[in-house]
């Protein structure tokens, strides 16, 4: 009698340093993105005229830094459990459920920090940066082709 066939994800360390140097630079423009929406008045009157956003440049590489090293703990347990979900249910492994997964993880960090009752423009990257690097990672995460 045969063995059954053990089911394992298959990733590796781009699954996991991808998307955390990617989280600076996600986080920095959904930032901006945040404070237009939330204050729009009282940050840039939208005119046609962007140069003003040329000054962010010379941040995106200090917050590509700096957001690896602060993402890249939640990313690989992000990419752990996921996988590990994704290898007993079939759908859990499609990119919208991590994606999913990765806005509901920062949005735990959210209210645990107690920014949850009013929306802030930090708050609101900050789940868009979870799930922006959830789906990134699920790039990178294969199962065998016959249980895909």
């Amino acid at each position: 009698m045969r063995e059954p066939q053990t089911v394992r994800a298959g990733w590796s360390g781009r699954a996991i340093g991808i998307p955390a140097f990617a989280a600076g630079l996600m986080y920095l423009i959904a930032l901006l993105l945040a404070v237009q929406m939330l204050e729009p008045a009282e940050n840039w009157p939208l005119d046609g005229d962007f140069t003003e956003l040329l000054a962010v440049i010379p941040f995106a590489g200090m917050a590509m830094a700096l957001g690896a090293l602060l993402a890249v703990v939640p990313v690989m347990l992000g990419v752990t459990a996921m996988a590990w979900i994704g290898k007993h249910n079939i759908g859990a492994r499609h990119p919208a459920m991590w994606a999913l997964a990765g806005a509901a993880g920062a949005s735990g960090v959210v209210a645990l920090l107690g920014v949850w009752e009013t929306p802030t423009p930090p708050a609101l990257a900050l789940i868009f940066t979870g799930a922006g690097c959830a789906a990134l990672a699920r790039r990178y995460v294969r199962w065998p082709q016959t249980e895909e």
